[in-house]
């Protein structure tokens, strides 16, 4: 969701073809990075807990 997300504002900043417009894809990447998937996962590995740390170190975080 949040890699479809980045790809639709990545998109935008092309179409636009402006400098200014690169902000929001960087500020979305930046926000969700460190903000809210770091928040989804510690509440994941609340309710599913090893089977979540094993998912995790499988899978990476933006696919």
């Amino acid at each position: 969701m949040y890699l479809g997300m980045l790809l639709v504002l990545v998109g935008t900043t092309m179409l636009y073809g402006t400098v200014l417009s690169l902000v929001f894809p960087l500020a979305f990447f930046i926000i969700a990075n460190w903000w809210y998937i770091p928040f989804e996962e510690s509440k994941m590995a609340d309710v599913f807990g090893d089977a979540f740390t094993v998912y995790k170190a499988r899978v990476r975080r933006w696919l």
